[in-house]
């Protein structure tokens, strides 16, 4: 790839790519969006990580307190067994709300 610094509408040209110019504005949103993509995942990685130490808070209750939550002691062992990346919070929520959909059918 030949290196040409030089100017074409008023932007700097770092390089050409199959006959294509790239301009350095262009090569910046691209940093700045990667950037943005791995500031994401690691906020997802992070919000996971902490709903997965509350939802390990859990498994103290007894089966009363949780089946007041509408859960069971085996919906937050499935949970809790999900990879850690993943959110066992939404598990549990999704669960508890199928729980309360079939109730109000049967009522």
């Amino acid at each position: 790839m030949e290196e040409a610094l030089c100017s074409e509408n008023s932007s700097l040209v770092h390089g050409r790519k199959s006959g294509r110019v790239v301009s350095a504005s262009v090569w910046g949103a691209r940093v700045q969006r990667l950037g943005w993509i791995v500031a994401f995942q690691i906020a997802r990685i992070a919000r996971a990580l902490r709903h997965r130490r509350e939802v390990w808070q859990l498994t103290e209750f007894d089966e009363r307190a949780l089946h007041d939550i509408g859960l069971s002691r085996s919906d937050v062992a499935g949970a809790l067994s999900q990879p850690l990346h993943s959110d066992p919070s939404i598990i549990l929520a999704e669960r508890a709300e199928k729980r309360v959909r079939k109730a109000m059918r049967r009522a």
